[in-house]
């Protein structure tokens, strides 16, 4: 079978939708089987590493599409499939090429959140009239549709009718590194290097409304010397949040990293007393499974796709509430780290759990031609 991915993320988002992708193909390369796969992508990127040699990478060869690689990626692609002899073509990301039902093979899309249907007034108008556009095409045209959580696959019901049985639920993995033990000494060097305190509270995610680092800090201002390490990519958010901090007096308890190189990041989950993760919406939460890797508990939203994630070993509070978040935090310092019945609920998030079971939608999409 010869499989094309959509390999604009891939090749070009250091994370979320970018590790998504690359974790997909990494992991179908390592299966023991005689298929071809092939990354679509409108220019090349920085050089990901995707862990084997059986995958081949393909760009814009005719003129015309060289000149217009993002007008290439949206349609013309649909010709290169035929050439090429693929069976199966799997956008990664929300969306499918244009013209996708004329191909001769079958599709799939991931589809990762709504959260732009959810949450509209976190998106621009036109930024949301693009989702929209690609996201529902995309459900219309595909052979199968994948998400990434019950969350999401509730929301492609409510929000575009889209049936059912048009769905398969295949959680995320994330990057092994995530999944190896990290020694103490590493865990000394990377706090040594970022200049943190022995205890510290860790948020991982992008500064932005929706992640609620607002909320932190509030909870931050109510609880001891405790230091709040904040990681993530800075946005225009960033004004505010900085604002408060002031305001709340915090400018020594809250360190900010904004460019951590993902290989320092299981170590910074390690030395954490517990993971923040109060965000009041997502398609999954790889946070959430990156600190239980490394037996750091967990206080998450109540509502929504964490319980998924977490499973029984997150501590689960009313986000909207910081005296509740402070609750959670006091509660899941107490908690054991890792015990035989979490190592048990993270098998469902390995590289070669998730793979195996987005593999066999793949076979059945292709058995149903």
């Amino acid at each position: 079978m010869k499989i094309g991915f959509d390999g604009k993320r891939a090749e070009h988002n250091s994370s979320g939708l970018g590790n998504y992708s690359r974790d997909v193909i990494r992991g179908l390369c390592a299966l023991e089987s005689a298929n071809e796969y092939v990354l679509y992508s409108p220019k090349k990127g920085d050089g990901f590493d995707f862990g084997h040699d059986r995958l081949q990478r393909k760009y814009p060869s005719a003129w015309k599409d060289r000149l217009a690689p993002a007008l290439w990626r949206r349609k013309g692609i649909v010709s290169d499939l035929h050439e090429d002899g693929v069976d199966l073509f799997h956008g990664l990301s929300n969306e499918l090429p244009s013209g996708i039902d004329a191909f001769n093979g079958k599709s799939i899309v991931t589809v990762h959140d709504l959260i732009f249907e959810r949450f509209p007034d976190y998106y621009k108008r036109i930024d949301r009239m693009i989702y929209r556009s690609k996201t529902k095409e995309a459900c219309a045209s595909a052979d199968r549709i994948i998400a990434i959580s019950e969350r999401t696959k509730k929301d492609l019901i409510e929000f575009y009718r889209v049936p059912a049985e048009k769905i398969a639920v295949v959680y995320q993995t994330c990057h092994p590194g995530f999944q190896k033990e990290v020694k103490p000494e590493t865990v000394q060097q990377i706090r040594t290097g970022y200049q943190l305190p022995e205890k510290y509270v860790l948020q991982v995610g992008t500064i932005e409304p929706r992640k609620n680092v607002l909320g932190s800090l509030e909870v931050l201002a109510m609880l001891d010397k405790t230091t709040l390490v904040l990681v993530g990519r800075k946005t225009d958010h960033q004004k505010e949040v900085d604002q408060r901090i002031a305001d709340l007096g915090l400018e020594n308890r809250v360190k900010i990293l904004d460019d951590v190189p993902m290989a320092f990041l299981p170590a910074l989950y390690k030395g954490a007393q517990l993971t923040l993760y109060p965000s009041f919406f997502e398609g999954f939460g790889i946070p959430i499974i990156e600190s239980l890797f490394q037996g750091t508990p967990v206080v998450t939203n109540a509502k929504g796709c964490f319980k998924e994630a977490a499973g029984a070993f997150g501590t689960y509070v009313d986000v909207h509430k910081p005296e509740s978040i402070v609750e959670g935090v006091r509660a899941a310092s107490r908690r054991e780290a890792h015990t035989i019945e979490l190592e048990e609920h993270l098998q469902k998030f390995t590289l070669e759990r998730t793979t195996r079971a987005l593999y066999n939608e793949y076979l059945r999409v292709v058995k149903n031609r």
